[in-house]
């Protein structure tokens, strides 16, 4: 199975700040092999565990792999709403189960003029999914319940849900020029579709 193929469960969550201190360090011209030696013997993201720093970097860099170096500056500059969409879309271009959820869940419901997405919503997507991907439908339960739970909380964290009682308000954020110019100057159109940009509805 190749890797735009495989649907990774979310296990490392939004990590922004983590993120934002890697892209800052790559912005002044560090290696990813420096990088890593603050992360572990430094403790550059303040995590007492080696284990989940070593799982921490290992994801901000596969998920930083996948975009453009000029992201780089222009996320250190975007307000901090901004900030938490780009880092969403780092995510999404990483994970196609997150990017689909988006899509399929999401923004669908956007379209159809739908206010809120609910826990059975999510829960819907993801038996679609098993039926869809061998992949999924060896999840156990747990890992179900885990990844649809972070499906949630990490479109909370991004800005483009918000939590209200049962369900999940959708929140159309607000994407600056310099994102969408950035995106569309990489090939990375679809991603705008999945944050909800109502420029490309």
């Amino acid at each position: 199975m190749t890797r735009e193929q495989s649907y990774q469960s979310i296990t490392r969550g939004f990590l922004m700040q983590e993120t934002l201190t890697v892209v800052r360090l790559l912005h002044e011209g560090k290696s990813w092999e420096t990088i890593q030696k603050a992360v572990m013997e430094d403790d550059l993201f303040e995590q007492s565990n080696r284990t989940t720093r070593k799982n921490s970097f290992r994801e901000i860099r596969r998920r930083l792999k996948n975009i453009p170096e000029a992201w780089w500056a222009e996320m250190l500059d975007a307000s901090l709403d901004n900030k938490k969409i780009m880092n969403y879309l780092i995510v999404l271009q990483d994970n196609r189960l997150i990017r689909e959820f988006m899509l399929e869940v999401v923004r669908e419901k956007m379209l159809t003029l739908q206010q809120g997405v609910t826990r059975q919503d999510v829960r819907g997507f993801m038996e679609r999914k098993r039926l869809e991907s061998e992949e999924v439908r060896g999840w156990t339960e747990s890992t179900i319940v885990r990844t649809s739970r972070n499906l949630l909380m990490m479109a909370v964290s991004a800005g483009v849900l918000e939590k209200s009682g049962d369900e999940h308000r959708i929140t159309p954020p607000y994407i600056s020029e310099n994102i969408r110019n950035l995106l569309l100057k990489h090939h990375m159109r679809p991603l705008l579709l999945a944050v909800l940009d109502r420029s490309e509805a």
